[in-house]
């Protein structure tokens, strides 16, 4: 099966979670070195915030979805279970 690759980035000052976007749209891929290659590049001018690959949702709706719980202050394990429902 074919997992979907998305960048979960938090700002640690703000405590905001985000999929992050390439500007118009939520950025995903099913390749890994793509996401691997993305967080290279945006880590290397990220300061503020942490960011991470998860193949853990089926779409960017459901990673945007645990974003939204995160900052409602569910913990990880919860907030993926409850994005999938």
């Amino acid at each position: 099966m074919v997992k979907l690759n998305v960048i979960i980035r938090h700002n640690q000052i703000t405590n905001h979670y985000y999929v992050h976007s390439n500007g118009h749209a939520d950025w995903s891929t099913i390749n890994p070195v793509d996401a691997s290659e993305e967080m290279r590049r945006i880590s290397s001018n990220v300061h503020a915030h942490t960011a991470w690959v998860t193949d853990e949702f089926k779409s960017t709706r459901q990673a945007r979805q645990y974003c939204l719980l995160r900052g409602q202050g569910l913990d990880h394990d919860a907030a993926v279970i409850r994005s999938k429902i």
